[in-house]
């Protein structure tokens, strides 16, 4: 079996990133977790949490993440890539500052895609 990417478009009118994620392991999926969990409830919790989405998604990432920057002259959207350097610092640049929009985005495509990690059951 190889390894499969999963692409997902997130975002608002204005701001629609796609993102292209491999399909990770259990480890990794587990290692994410328990990251997440060890973060404590106190004045920074939210932002940390924020942090540690966006680097989950910087180290799953299976190309550079794109944004829709327009459209051309047939009204197909432009796809523009999010940055330069690594996956993970183009992320980091793109959604430095931690706003309503960008956090919902960022929690909307980690659940989304841990979901989509799940495979098809058929019961027979």
């Amino acid at each position: 079996m190889q390894a499969e990417t999963i692409s997902l478009r997130v975002g608002y009118k204005n701001t629609k990133v796609t993102f292209h994620l491999r399909v990770i392991s259990l480890e990794d999926e587990t290692l994410y977790t328990q990251r997440y969990n060890e973060i404590k409830e106190d004045s920074d919790q939210y932002e940390k949490e924020y942090r540690c989405m966006l680097d989950a998604l910087g180290q799953w990432s299976a190309e550079m993440p794109t944004y829709q920057g327009g459209v051309d002259d047939t009204g197909k959207p432009i796809e523009v890539p999010l940055g330069e350097g690594t996956y993970l610092e183009a992320l980091r640049d793109f959604f430095k500052e931690r706003t309503n929009q960008s956090e919902r985005i960022i929690r909307a495509t980690i659940i989304s895609y841990r979901n989509q990690l799940t495979p098809d059951v058929s019961f027979l």
